[in-house]
């Protein structure tokens, strides 16, 4: 009767074994899993806020005449969209990318600011070299390229 308990206890311990192992490792799946979608939440978030980013910078720079009087309105609907953007970016994002985006968005309102100045017209000497508009723009162009390497090196790429 010994013999048969052996069999027994080993054949619950080996019951018990596999039991936990399966456990940690559909444990261990699950976590990469929910990592995995954070990635692409995180990219997707990213994505939306440089594309909110780039309209409201279109809209503000050149696409919207000062003259036209629906430019008040379409600027508002661009930075309104790149705010909402903004707010899924902090979210999601880490410290760093925050940090960046919030320079891009800065950046935007200054140059919007500056472009919402009268006589500021799209062929305005202030974009030449050294003009206000000009200046404000290239601010915006590097705090863009911060965050882009920012969200780069998040996402896991070198360089």
């Amino acid at each position: 009767m010994s013999d048969a308990w052996i069999v027994v206890v080993g054949t619950l311990g080996g019951t018990v074994v596999g039991a936990g192992l399966t456990f940690l490792i559909a444990r261990w799946q699950a976590k990469r899993e929910a990592e995995q979608r954070l990635v692409v939440e995180r990219r997707a978030a990213y994505a939306r806020f440089n594309a909110m980013a780039d309209g409201a910078y279109r809209a503000i720079r050149h696409q919207v005449p000062s003259d036209d009087p629906g430019r008040a309105g379409k600027v508002a609907a661009f930075t309104e969209a790149l705010e909402l953007a903004y707010q899924d970016l902090v979210v999601l994002a880490t410290v760093l990318v925050i940090d960046k985006a919030t320079e891009v968005v800065d950046r935007l309102m200054d140059l919007a600011e500056i472009r919402a100045a009268p006589g500021m017209m799209v062929k305005s000497d202030q974009w030449k070299e050294g003009g206000r508009l000009q200046v404000a723009a290239l601010a915006y162009r590097a705090v863009l390229h911060e965050f882009f390497v920012a969200n780069r090196a998040d996402m896991g790429h070198r360089g």
